[in-house]
């Protein structure tokens, strides 16, 4: 296998593990009762030997090795390691391919379900995580590089039910977000919803398959903002290698979020409708105008606008301690209105956390509403370029609206220009407060001016700047009633948990990216997410039903993070046991495993069973089904798939004994070896000079092993024999009598290889024949005689051939 990385190079491959469900394994710290501690602990202890073989180098490189000969040359297998970010000293190792094509995709899927091996797909880096690839036997097929013409193309679609043709736009499964969103751009279309709220490298069909929600809101074309309401074919590599294709629009509605269930995604095709402008509106709110109910201020840009979305970072209303009176605490405003900066002296003081009213602080309210659909495409490529430096624009009769010269607009939460740098809060934790009120003050001199712009709508809902350090997110999703009752208090409830944080006695500013927050409607795939869908609830009823997507960031270095761990902790205990209807999302990290676990078991205990009916059809074996996604769905593993888990284990097993036993077999011939050649080096060592011998506790644990294997295999046969017995006796069969071979005489010459030894008495009497034979032949003809003699010589060759070759044998 050429591919297979060395220690070092597997330590340095570092993965960012933020994406998608990270973080099986709990954090090392505890902030939660004893209780969670204790189950934590036997957990781990539970899963201890089972961490142990996922650290064996030699034993996955050589599934590797095995792997890549079942394959063939192409794609080339490699070895990578998983760093988890929420377990200090933990990292897994496991085999991943990169295919190029389709059929190097099924070349791999086959050659894997021969080892019974297991099967996941992802995207970028920032895809793989532990809950779905944590195990050693599993395969990850990373589609990035899939070089498959064409990556992006129309396409029409027709529809079984109808018989109509949609356009649509076909997209392979490496296409990520940014090259989507350039597509659109350049062909004038766009597609009704936003793909992810944090990383503009993932890939389309990661946030498909992970029910993904987006940010349309209820105002909006798209039924609930996400992805999967727009698709209208997928087509599926399945656990045969073969290509299957969903289109019927019930089908869709089960497979397009199945968190790579039914196999590996190759393309997606979504509906597309012709581009259009969007008016962008930033305004700044306090948390206590905001929540208050009698303002409707939240209420009204909900039902008004295309999507809402809050941005809040923490601290911005504190006072400062003045630095020059040590002996007068003097609290200066730190109110940023009057448009002065805020510098380094400025910010010399500390930061007043214990008066701290963080209803007091400001969040940044951004709303999008499209303009009218009359405005067609010469006015979107003409006038908005030709005009955007002009203040008497024709076509705008809203004087408030400012045409920006480049419609391309990212909001940044830390200014690229005066900070402060994300380089900053990593290395400074301690001044966390004060470098986010300095990152809120530049926010406000930006949008303040200019609260208003217009923007392509594609860019207007892919707008967040994207971080290239390490981003920890964590994201819930909860519904709340048209009123926003419910929402509010959750978000006095998440409040408290940031306060409490920066005024432990220990500060915690690890959620120093603060919160977003977006509005949706009930989406489609709300089956997997858990919220936002009732089964027994007519679909026009749900026009009233709200979700609220909630996520929580953090800026923070490479590797595991202590505050990290703890502050996580105690969001996802508060948001999942003090919150109704609190589901989290399946791209978060996972902190409290057990909790979310059980959280997303009983959620989607009746309404995740027509996705298994698929998997059943699908994925008979369960090949792409790990233990934790089983856990999820399945209350009781099928037949098919306890066997398929049972053959993988005795597969492993036997692979891991039989390498183990040569590696001392050809460890002992070699040491033997070089005590023969005079090597002095380990003289003494051993009972045998030299010569390593087994370990007695590993001998023995290979004794033991042996035996349960030949009582397991016992057993079987016992249980087979008794099956047999019933069938005889019901179709009156008699057992067939086993012949016992008598002693063999030696003296018959019956088997003998070679030939028996002649007595005088055959001999004279051959020479008899051949004299009678040697009579007739010399009364034939010259001609006849030489023909007779060739044919009586043919069987003694033979004969004589057949002896030789015997006795060679």
């Amino acid at each position: 296998m050429d591919s297979v990385y060395s220690n070092k190079e597997m330590i340095d491959n570092f993965i960012e593990d933020y994406d998608d469900i990270n973080g099986v394994n709990d954090s090392t710290t505890a902030t939660t009762p004893d209780d969670d501690d204790d189950e934590e602990e036997e957990e781990e202890k539970e899963e201890k030997d089972e961490e142990e073989k996922d650290t064996d180098v030699d034993f996955i490189q050589r599934l590797g090795i095995e792997l890549q000969k079942r394959i063939g040359i192409l794609p080339k297998v490699e070895v990578i390691t998983l760093i988890l970010t929420n377990k200090p000293k933990k990292f897994i190792r496991i085999l991943c391919v990169k295919p190029k094509s389709y059929s190097e995709i099924s070349r791999t899927i086959r050659a894997a379900r021969t080892m019974k091996l297991m099967i996941r797909a992802c995207g970028h880096l920032s895809s793989y995580n532990s809950i779905l690839y944590g195990t050693k036997h599993t395969v990850l097929i990373d589609c990035v590089n899939l070089s498959d013409s064409p990556r992006i193309e129309f396409v029409n679609i027709k529809c079984k039910t109808t018989g109509k043709e949609i356009q649509g736009l076909k997209l392979l499964s490496c296409v990520t977000m940014n090259e989507l969103i350039h597509y659109q751009i350049n062909h004038n279309i766009e597609i009704n919803q936003y793909v992810d709220t944090y990383s503009i490298q993932d890939t389309i069909v990661g946030s498909i398959l992970s029910t993904q929600p987006g940010i349309i809101g209820p105002t909006g074309s798209a039924y609930g903002g996400c992805l999967t309401d727009e698709v209208i074919a997928i087509r599926i590599v399945n656990c045969y290698g073969d290509l299957i294709e969903y289109s019927n629009e019930k089908e869709i509605m089960i497979a397009v979020s199945n968190l790579g269930l039914l196999g590996v995604v190759y393309d997606v095709t979504l509906r597309y409708t012709p581009i259009t402008l969007t008016k962008v509106n930033y305004q700044f709110y306090k948390w206590s105008d905001l929540l208050n109910i009698e303002n409707n201020i939240l209420k009204d840009a909900i039902t008004t606008n295309q999507s809402i979305e809050i941005i809040y970072l923490p601290y911005n209303s504190c006072h400062t301690l003045s630095s020059t009176n040590d002996n007068n605490d003097t609290l200066t405003d730190a109110v940023v209105d009057d448009g002065n900066d805020v510098d380094d002296n400025y910010m010399d003081g500390s930061i007043d956390l214990k008066n701290w009213n963080i209803e007091e602080d400001e969040l940044l309210l951004r709303t999008t509403k499209r303009l009218s659909q009359d405005i067609h495409d010469n006015y979107i490529t003409v006038d908005i370029r030709n005009n955007s430096h002009s203040n008497n624009n024709i076509n705008d009769n809203d004087p408030s609206i400012c045409y920006d010269s480049d419609p391309q607009q990212f909001v940044y939460l830390l200014d690229q220009v005066f900070g402060p740098s994300s380089k900053e809060l990593i290395e400074q934790p301690d001044n966390t407060p004060k470098l986010l009120k300095r990152a809120h003050h530049y926010l406000k001199c930006k949008y303040c001016p200019k609260p208003t712009i217009i923007q392509y709508t594609p860019w207007a809902l892919n707008s967040f700047g994207k971080f290239k350090e390490p981003l920890r997110i964590l994201k819930f999703t909860m519904e709340t009633d048209p009123e926003l009752n419910r929402f509010t208090l959750a978000i006095h409830t998440i409040l408290d948990i940031l306060h409490k944080l920066a005024n432990d006695d220990l500060p915690n500013y690890s959620v120093n990216l603060g919160l977003r927050i977006q509005f949706t409607r009930g989406t489609n795939n709300g089956h997997l997410l858990g919220v936002g869908l009732e089964s027994d609830e007519p679909k026009l009823d749900r026009k009233n039903l709200l979700l609220a997507h909630i996520t929580f960031m953090g800026l923070i270095g490479n590797g595991p993070n202590k505050l990290w761990n703890d502050a996580a902790k105690q969001i996802n205990l508060t948001m999942l046991t003090k919150i109704p209807t609190c589901m989290p999302q399946w791209k978060t990290e996972w902190h409290v495993k057990q909790i979310l676990l059980n959280k997303f078991r009983e959620a989607l205990k009746q309404t995740a069973e027509p996705l298994k009916q698929l998997i059943t059809i699908a994925d008979r074996d369960g090949m792409f089904l790990n233990q934790y996604l089983a856990f999820i769905f399945y209350s009781k593993l099928t037949f098919y798939q306890k066997l398929y888990e049972s053959q993988r284990n005795d597969y492993l097993y036997n692979s891991e004994m039989a390498s183990f036993i040569a590696k001392q077999l050809i460890g002992n011939q070699l040491d033997s070896v070089k005590g023969a050649l005079g090597d002095k080096k380990d003289e003494g060592e051993g009972v045998l000079g030299g010569r390593k011998e087994i370990d007695p506790e590993v001998e023995a644990a290979l004794r033991e092993a042996e035996e349960k294997r030949e009582a397991k295999h016992r057993k079987m046969e016992e249980e087979r024999e008794v099956m047999r017995q019933g069938i005889r006796d019901k179709y009156g069969i008699k057992k067939k009598e086993e012949e016992v071979p008598a002693d063999f005489d030696f003296s018959s010459p019956e088997g003998r290889l070679g030939r028996k030894r002649k007595t005088p008495a055959e001999l004279a009497a051959e020479a008899n024949e051949a004299d009678d034979e040697n009579i007739l032949t010399s009364m034939l003809p010259e001609n006849m005689r030489n023909m007779a003699n060739k044919v009586t010589e043919v069987p003694g060759k033979i004969i004589s051939e057949a002896s030789e070759k015997c006795l060679l044998m």
